[in-house]
């Protein structure tokens, strides 16, 4: 089974799915012999919180919220708590930061690009980098200023 989130006063949403959810996680294998493996959301939501297929993790986007739901207050803080969120589950996941090969970080105002971008940054070492997509989508979940997402490599 593969762990994610740990226990924070600060929850992200997929956290909490993860973390209600941690029994139902689904393996398979592919008719290739590849592994497989879905870590399902809370089971109300029809997507998985985390896949590994093969060497890869795929990790859905996460939010930052207060215990009650309610969004974090700037996008410094969301995206924060999301990186540590997602520190988190690689490391638990024999996987780390290092190994991000791509993120997609979705904002709900563009205008808040460099406050995102100024702490995001903070979490890579200067040139490693993953590759990234950075967008605006306006209604983002739980009325959130931020949600991250990323693909990163794990060791066999």
């Amino acid at each position: 089974m593969y762990n994610f989130f740990r226990n924070t006063t600060q929850l992200t949403i997929a956290s909490a799915f993860v973390m209600a959810s941690s029994l139902c996680n689904a393996d398979q294998t592919t008719s290739e012999g590849a592994s497989l493996n879905y870590v399902a959301s809370d089971g109300t939501l029809p997507f998985s919180t985390l896949v590994r297929a093969g060497n890869l993790l795929f990790l859905s986007g996460a939010l930052a919220t207060e215990n009650n739901g309610a969004p974090l207050k700037s996008t410094a803080a969301q995206t924060a708590t999301i990186m540590d969120n997602i520190q988190s589950t690689l490391t638990q996941n024999n996987s780390s930061l290092n190994q991000v090969v791509r993120c997609n970080v979705i904002l709900a105002d563009i205008q808040n690009f460099s406050e995102m971008n100024r702490v995001y940054a903070s979490y890579f070492k200067e040139g490693r980098f993953p590759a990234r997509t950075t967008f605006e989508a306006s209604n983002l979940v739980a009325g959130a200023k931020v949600e991250i997402e990323c693909t990163a490599y794990v060791d066999a």
